[in-house]
């Protein structure tokens, strides 16, 4: 009757362990998913962050660069209606064309 009673409490207590063990693992298993979703969640934020920031900087290079543009032209058209009235007056002209004093010819070669 010993026997059978130290054994059925051994066995009580690999149960107990077994339980235990699975709990642990699934508590475990649990906080592993979570950190993985959290860690989802993370990178699907800093992807439409960096998405946002670069329509961002992209709008604004695009507006820097229609300014830009919207410069040269007007530059180029005020110079050449100031060569087209020096010709038709019969005077000489010799200012350069825009961009030519930084050493550039006007249309970004040198």
């Amino acid at each position: 009757m010993i026997f059978t009673l130290r054994s059925n409490q051994a066995r009580i207590e690999r149960a107990e362990r077994a339980a235990e063990s699975k709990l642990v693992a699934a508590v475990i298993d649990k906080a592993a998913a979570e950190a993985a979703k959290a860690a989802v969640e993370a990178e699907e934020r800093t992807r439409a962050a960096v998405a946002a920031a670069i329509e961002a900087v992209t709008a604004d290079a695009r507006e820097k660069l229609a300014a830009e543009l919207a410069a040269r032209q007007r530059a180029w058209e005020g110079w050449n209606e100031r060569r087209l009235a020096a010709e038709g007056e019969g005077r000489p002209f010799t200012e350069p064309p825009p961009g030519a004093t930084s050493g550039m010819n006007g249309n970004g070669g040198v």
